[in-house]
């Protein structure tokens, strides 16, 4: 027979103190208690005691997870890569991602249409972007979907060299990830041999 919940008090920081057959137990996140469903007059018996386990542990990745997406924005796949270096299991990781996901705060999409725009206001070409977003792990659909909603490459190379480009500006853009073939063309219409 398990010791009984006697209390479950505040205490700082999102947390209560669980006090079982009327001594102080334990300090856990409110979030992990209610998930175990902890309340006073309830047994801790085993099952309990489990679900407890379980409920801290999802509790522990829902916080990493939040915690790493108030720094910057992610992809499901940089979340999930982030949260296995900090030793969270496979399941808990699942499900917390797919909470964050199903709450909005995590959207792959999202995240590929912003990071694109960024780059491409930083003067990033296509290539450098696609790159970019495929090493965050985003799904290419959703780079192939971001890389639509930019002006054309050609023209923000335009914007970018003005009306008299020089040789230097074609090398910089070249190493900024534009299409060789673009910069190609753009060199040779300015009587220029390469663009490298």
């Amino acid at each position: 027979m398990g010791r009984r919940v006697t209390a479950v008090e505040p205490e700082k920081g999102d947390r209560v103190r669980i006090d079982l057959d009327g001594t102080p137990w334990r300090v856990v996140p409110t979030l992990a208690a209610v998930r175990a469903q902890l309340r006073p007059g309830v047994e801790l018996d085993r099952e309990r005691a489990l679900e407890l386990h379980k409920a801290l542990r999802a509790t522990d990745a829902d916080i990493r997870a939040t915690r790493a997406l108030a720094r910057r924005d992610r992809t499901r796949a940089s979340l999930d890569q982030l949260l296995e270096k900090r030793g969270v299991r496979a399941g808990d990781r699942d499900d917390a991602i797919e909470r964050l996901a199903q709450a909005g705060a995590l959207d792959d999409e999202r995240y590929a249409v912003n990071r694109a725009a960024s780059m491409a206001r930083r003067g990033y070409g296509d290539p450098a972007i696609r790159h970019d977003l495929e090493q965050a792990g985003t799904p290419p659909e959703a780079i192939v979907g971001a890389l639509e909603q930019l002006d054309p490459e050609r023209t923000r190379l335009d914007a970018l060299v003005g009306t008299t480009p020089t040789l230097r500006d074609l090398r910089r853009l070249a190493s900024k990830g534009f299409d060789s073939a673009t910069l190609e063309d753009l060199a040779s219409s300015l009587g220029f041999d390469e663009a490298a």
